[in-house]
């Protein structure tokens, strides 16, 4: 018996050393990671996110790192990561998701992504933090009110190994642009892999099945309001304390631009002129910023 206590503890101290990863299985999900190995692991895949840009081949790359992020390259076209982590957490990190499908196509979306103190142990969430006004919703099967996916099926795939924090971006898009539910889904870069997504929105999943135009409709009207026009906004530096802003409508058309814009302006103040100087199309409808 004795021996037998030996080699358990000795195994307990294997699976659970913050210098150590373990062997892949379910039963180390738990396994803890001190702080400075999980900001090390970000550290490394922030890097090798940012590389994709430059690596026309990153499957083939020499990296490792690269290598893990390549089947995700394309989830670069959809997602914005910050530089840096927030200044008041450096475990969580500023992003723009930018839908381009379904109700939501033409969005942009300020999103967070947190990762946990034992990653990669555990996969990091996402969570909206800033909607495109304060009436708006998000009436979606899979995503809560504000914006949260359950990520259940995600949790069980990390325990089979440690994925790269790409996967929790590409499984996001696939949840809200592929609204079909009830079938199996192909996993984003995880081969002959299929998962089924929760339904967490018991009644936009009701209208959705229903009638889906109805649900199409309301899930638009709710986010982007009624009787508006979507109009996106990019800013360039044109002056050291000035910007240039564009504005482009949902077809990627520019709709006019505004020279020398304080950098201190509020989305406010854009938008209030952006009404006043590029009339709607229709009378009866007004641009909304998003």
């Amino acid at each position: 018996h004795r021996s037998q206590a030996v080699r358990l503890r000795a195994r307990f101290r294997e699976l659970h050393a913050p210098s150590v990863m373990p062997p892949t299985g379910s039963y180390c999900f738990d396994a803890p990671a001190a702080p400075s190995v999980a900001l090390e692991r970000i550290h490394v895949e922030m890097e090798a996110w940012r590389a994709l840009a430059e690596c026309p081949d990153p499957v083939s790359s020499e990296l490792p790192s690269v290598r893990a992020m390549g089947s995700h390259s394309a989830e670069r076209d959809h997602w914005t990561i910050a530089p840096s982590a927030s200044a008041s957490n450096s475990f969580e990190f500023p992003v723009e998701f930018r839908p381009s499908r379904g109700p939501f196509n033409g969005a942009s979306w300020s999103m967070c992504m947190c990762f946990p103190r034992n990653y990669p142990f555990k996969p990091p969430q996402l969570k909206l933090v800033v909607f495109p006004s304060v009436d708006t919703k998000v009436f979606h099967p899979f995503l809560d009110l504000e914006g949260k996916l359950c990520f259940c099926f995600l949790e069980y795939l990390w325990a089979q190994g440690y994925p790269t924090f790409a996967l929790a971006l590409a499984s996001y898009r696939v949840a809200v642009e592929d609204t079909e539910s009830g079938c199996q889904k192909q996993v984003p870069g995880v081969k002959n892999t299929l998962t089924r997504f929760c339904a967490v929105n018991n009644a936009a999943e009701f209208m959705y099945r229903e009638d889906r135009d109805s649900w199409f409709f309301f899930a638009q009207t709710g986010f982007f309001g009624s009787n508006v026009l979507p109009l996106s906004i990019y800013a360039s530096r044109d002056g050291p304390e000035t910007a240039r802003i564009e504005f482009t409508n949902l077809a990627g058309r520019t709709v006019g631009s505004l020279e020398r814009v304080p950098l201190t302006s509020r989305l406010s103040d854009l938008h209030r002129r952006a009404v006043e100087q590029f009339p709607a199309p229709s009378g009866s409808y007004t641009w909304r910023l998003v």
